[in-house]
């Protein structure tokens, strides 16, 4: 039996209490053949390039291994460094993640209505501080370079024999995520490279979704919806399938 290894943000590792992703969908894809192999998602919200623990992925010895890392690392975000954040938002919305829209809405009418207000409050802030103030991103743009180039690196020396696919990020909207369309663009492009010079496989999902209509996203635009999912659950299951059946030419 193979071992198939997730590392990623929450694109890979879901949201909300079922943990919406594509894990099942490819696992069960995966089921149907006689490939044998067993999806593990080790993925976490929130995760950046700063959080991989190197020990901890040559310690599973998996057989295949996805790198899904980048997407939470370069998004740019709301500044907190104005007044607008300091004294006029409520203190509900200073959390961690809590400018940009829920995803998913509940399935109860008034709950419903509540997610959509809470939604166009948070639209209503996050636009005016996108408007008057500058942005951040957790990761430096060439830290995340170095230190991505140094985990390839360290998985070439320490697990040789794993066949390793890189992932691009997800496509975003520049409309919706002022200054991210960049930074992702620039991020594949050196992912794609990477994998060339390390041998390993690249998956683009950025140009995979860059076509798809907005059903195909969540309600905050950047995860996937059930829908998105599955069909991306598709999307890398033939690729996979191909690679295990007939190898990298």
């Amino acid at each position: 039996m193979k071992k198939l290894l997730i590392i990623g943000d929450s694109i890979s590792a879901g949201l909300g209490s079922k943990k919406i992703n594509f894990t099942n969908e490819l696992q069960n894809f995966l089921d149907q053949t006689n490939l044998q192999v067993i999806v593990k998602n080790k993925s976490v919200s929130g995760l950046t390039i700063l959080d991989i623990n190197n020990l901890e992925i040559i310690n599973e010895k998996p057989n295949i291994l996805f790198l899904m890392i980048g997407n939470v690392d370069l998004q740019k975000r709301p500044s907190r460094d104005n007044f607008i954040y300091k004294f006029l938002l409520p203190n509900y919305f200073k959390s961690e993640g809590m400018l940009s829209p829920r995803p998913y809405y509940s399935k109860s009418l008034a709950k419903k209505l509540l997610n959509i207000i809470d939604n166009i409050i948070r639209s209503f802030y996050r636009n005016l501080i996108y408007l008057f103030f500058k942005k951040y991103q957790k990761v430096d743009f060439l830290f995340f370079i170095k230190e991505y180039e140094r985990l390839l690196m360290n998985i070439k020396r320490f697990l040789p024999k794993t066949d390793v696919y890189i992932f691009s990020t997800i496509y975003l909207s520049d409309k919706f995520f002022p200054g991210t369309l960049d930074n992702y663009l620039n991020a594949n492009d050196f992912l794609k490279k990477q994998a060339y010079t390390f041998n390993f496989y690249f998956i683009d999902i950025f140009n995979f979704f860059k076509p798809l209509e907005k059903s195909f996203y969540a309600h905050d635009l950047f995860h996937p919806s059930t829908k998105g999912y599955r069909l991306l659950a598709f999307f890398i299951f033939r690729i996979l399938y191909y690679n295990l059946r007939y190898g990298k030419k």
